[in-house]
């Protein structure tokens, strides 16, 4: 079960990310807006940020309070949608 439609996510991706400074999904959203099966590990975190700043956001938190492991801490992290 899923927020919004498949159509209304295309349309967050195309017309939205563009214009935001920050976009901030956690991994469970980051995957199915780049729609893939895992995130599982820091360096597929990194990954998903850099494929959702290509996307056109300024900036892309990635929350990784669901990363496997994660039961005493999180690791977030923050792509510059410029840099990479």
């Amino acid at each position: 079960h899923t927020l919004l439609e498949d159509d209304a996510i295309q349309s967050l991706k195309d017309e939205l990310f563009p214009c935001a400074t920050l976009i901030t999904p956690n991994l469970p959203e980051a995957r199915l807006l780049l729609g893939v099966k895992d995130i599982e590990s820091v360096a597929a975190m990194e990954t998903a940020a850099r494929q959702l700043a290509a996307m056109g956001p300024r900036w892309v938190l990635v929350k990784g309070g669901h990363l496997p492991g994660s039961d005493q801490e999180a690791t977030d992290i923050l792509c510059n949608g410029a840099t990479g």
